[in-house]
């Protein structure tokens, strides 16, 4: 999914499937993902909004221009001038609330096709102890710490739940990862042998950054472009706030700040927001 992305990053398959039902994409994903924004449109603590900015300064119209102008004649439109740093763009991602790294746009850029997405949740106080949380290969039950990893599930009002997946000393979190993002929740915590589970009085994780990636986008309708999303995550005592921007740019992107060079010196974790067995946020951090 990621073309490019920092050390730290956060993504969102809902954000992206709203984009691409946006654009007439005919992919799988799509209604599943619509099918969990009806859902989730039902309930406090989210907010979703799209907009097209159009170049006040193009020439001509070109045909993937005319495509969107024609698809997307039902959302808002507004023209701007991207070679400007308080463009309308930003303007907008500003008041939506988002303060992570700035949106880089080209000025020779003729659109900028954009979904604010928003979700905060706070966690579910089981009884008046605190919140209680589910661990799936507990370390308690057994000293093999060659187990492929430990599953943490956080749960957040409304039924939806964080989960962190916690690395050991055998490397298998890609695997599991993307198991946890292809498949489900339920195909993640299946696939750890032998699985135990323990509740456990939960500690909040302290998890709190910006990232901007580059998605690896074959869009069928459109003939140039790219995807990107940027987002920022706080997870704290009180419960989790994600906000994501993701934007298609009429350019092909080659931003400052997605040209990344890092070293990996720690084992990541991975964690996901989850409504059900879906993952609509996701995301991979360091413990410094």
């Amino acid at each position: 999914m990621l073309l490019k992305a920092p050390r730290q990053w956060i993504a969102s398959p809902l954000a992206y499937n709203m984009l691409l039902a946006l654009l007439n994409e005919n992919v799988p994903s799509v209604d599943k993902y619509q099918d969990l924004i009806k859902k989730m449109q039902r309930k406090q603590g989210y907010l979703s909004m799209n907009k097209l900015f159009l170049s006040s300064e193009r020439v001509g119209e070109t045909k993937d221009l005319q495509y969107l102008m024609q698809t997307l004649s039902h959302i808002e439109m507004e023209e701007t001038n991207f070679s400007k740093s308080l463009n309308s763009f930003e303007l907008w991602v500003r008041k939506f609330g988002y303060k992570g790294p700035g949106l880089e746009i080209p000025s020779s850029s003729e659109y900028v096709l954009a979904n604010a997405f928003f979700f905060r949740r706070a966690w579910l106080k089981s009884d008046s102890a605190g919140a209680s949380m589910k661990i799936f290969n507990s370390f308690n039950y057994t000293s093999d710490v060659t187990y492929d990893a430990r599953i943490l599930e956080l749960p957040l009002c409304s039924k939806f739940k964080l989960v962190l997946l916690i690395p050991c000393e055998r490397d298998r979190l890609d695997a599991l990862f993307s198991r946890l993002n292809n498949e489900g929740l339920a195909a993640a915590i299946s696939s750890l042998h032998p699985i135990f589970t323990v509740n456990s009085k939960m500690v909040a994780p302290n998890i709190d950054f910006a990232s901007t990636i580059q998605i690896k986008n074959n869009l069928n309708n459109l003939e140039s472009g790219s995807v990107l999303q940027s987002a920022t995550i706080c997870v704290n005592e009180e419960g989790t706030v994600a906000r994501v921007v993701t934007y298609l740019i009429s350019v092909k992107a080659e931003l400052s700040n997605l040209e990344y060079k890092f070293e990996s010196f720690a084992t990541p974790f991975h964690f996901a927001l989850v409504s059900n067995d879906t993952p609509f946020v996701t995301g991979q951090f360091y413990r410094e």
